[in-house]
């Protein structure tokens, strides 16, 4: 995954996580 989706996980769910290009639950 790109930094941009790691961000915009963490910007959208502070207790999502990025895996792969996708957000899920931790």
């Amino acid at each position: 995954a790109t930094n941009d989706v790691a961000e915009a996980c963490l910007n959208c769910h502070l207790e999502y996580r990025d895996v792969g290009e996708r957000c899920v639950a931790p």
